[in-house]
C-alpha cells in the first residue's frame, strides 16, 4: 500500500470491537515517537499508555465518546495513550507543533500494527492526570482499538464536514486539490 492509500485508510473510527492490546505493542507504538520531530528538539512531552479494563473504564467516562458520540461500552477503545507534559506548560506554537507531530506518529504507528485510532482533546483531564500517580499534565488522547466501522471519504469542493451516507456509512468530504492549492 502506497503511503496515499495508507492515510485514506487511517480515518476516525470510534466504534470499536473488543480485543486485547499488550503492553509492548503499545510500547512499541510510543517508541516511533522518540524519532520524530520536536520543535527546536525540546522533547517536551511525555506518554502513558493504558489497556486494563478499570482504567480503560474511567477514561472512556471522561470523553465525548460516550457523551457527544454516544458509543456504548462494549465498543470502548482497547487502550488508551495519553500526550502530555512532566511539567505545566503554557500554551505555545512549539507545544502544539510536537502535540501534533506526536498524535500523527502515534496513529501512524498504531495503523501499522493493524489497529485503528481516535485523537481525542475532549476529555477530563483531571480524570486522566489522576490515574498517571506522578507529575503529568495531560493534553491529548489516542484511543486504539480495532474497528470493523466502514467510512467513506467523498472528495468536495466546498463542504468539510461528515455525514451518514444513505447505507448510514460515516461519510467524509474532503476537500479537492484544487481548492487546498491557492497557487
Amino acid at each position: 500500500m502506497d503511503y496515499l492509500e495508507f492515510l485514506k485508510d487511517m480515518r476516525t473510527r470510534r466504534i470499536m470491537d473488543q480485543i486485547t492490546i499488550e503492553k509492548n505493542a503499545l510500547i512499541e507504538i510510543i517508541e516511533h515517537t522518540r524519532y520524530c520531530a520536536s520543535a527546536v528538539n525540546q522533547q517536551i512531552l511525555r506518554y502513558a499508555y493504558f489497556n486494563q479494563d478499570n482504567d480503560l473504564q474511567t477514561i472512556f467516562e471522561s470523553t465525548n465518546l460516550v457523551k457527544r458520540h454516544k458509543i456504548e461500552t462494549k465498543n470502548r477503545p482497547s487502550a488508551f495513550i495519553v500526550i502530555g507534559t512532566s511539567s505545566r506548560q503554557k500554551a505555545s506554537t512549539m507545544l502544539g507543533i510536537d502535540i501534533g507531530i506526536s498524535i500523527q506518529t502515534i496513529r501512524e504507528a498504531a495503523k501499522l500494527k493493524g489497529y485503528d485510532s481516535i485523537c481525542i482533546m475532549s476529555f477530563n483531564k483531571e480524570v486522566v492526570k489522576g490515574l498517571v500517580k506522578e507529575e503529568f499534565y495531560p493534553e491529548c488522547l489516542i484511543a486504539i482499538g480495532k474497528s470493523s466501522q466502514e467510512i467513506r471519504i467523498v472528495d468536495s469542493k466546498e463542504d468539510v464536514g461528515y455525514f451518514r451516507d444513505e447505507d448510514n456509512i460515516h461519510t467524509l468530504n474532503k476537500l479537492t486539490l484544487d481548492k487546498l492549492i491557492v497557487k
